[in-house]
């Protein structure tokens, strides 16, 4: 399979039968190409809807200064070079390496913990103790 994209331009998502590739930009910011309203997007409008009754004016801010650093990097292993390798050819059902931790890593060095925990539950769902 041909590459789509020039290898300056990374990817999100490899074509398949389906779908054109994906450059990470679009995945991030929408393709109205591909009829995609990518992660920004659908954040702010999440956004919208869960501060509009909201009390607290700051609320909002704080909201979106959270969830859009949690949406830039959500999927920041994707940029790594034998992942992007992978996703140019689309050969690979699976990245040889896991896109979730360096997102999740780099949140975790800085000790954030609310945003390692959204990115890696995003991936891998949130975990449950047994009782």
């Amino acid at each position: 399979m041909t590459a789509c994209y020039p290898d300056t331009e990374p990817l999100a998502h490899s074509a398949n039968k389906q779908n054109k590739a994906q450059t990470y930009r679009a995945h991030l910011l929408g393709d109205s190409d591909q009829g995609t309203p990518g992660v920004i997007p659908v954040v702010t409008n999440n956004i919208k809807q869960a501060s509009q009754n909201h009390p607290d004016e700051n609320f909002r801010m704080i909201l979106e200064k959270v969830l859009y650093t949690i949406a830039e990097y959500h999927d920041l292993g994707k940029l790594l070079p034998e992942n992007q390798d992978a996703l140019k050819k689309g050969t690979c059902k699976k990245l040889p390496l896991d896109h979730v931790d360096a997102g999740a890593a780099l949140f975790l060095k800085e000790r954030l913990l609310e945003p390692t925990l959204s990115i890696y539950s995003h991936h891998r769902g949130l975990s449950r103790s047994a009782s």
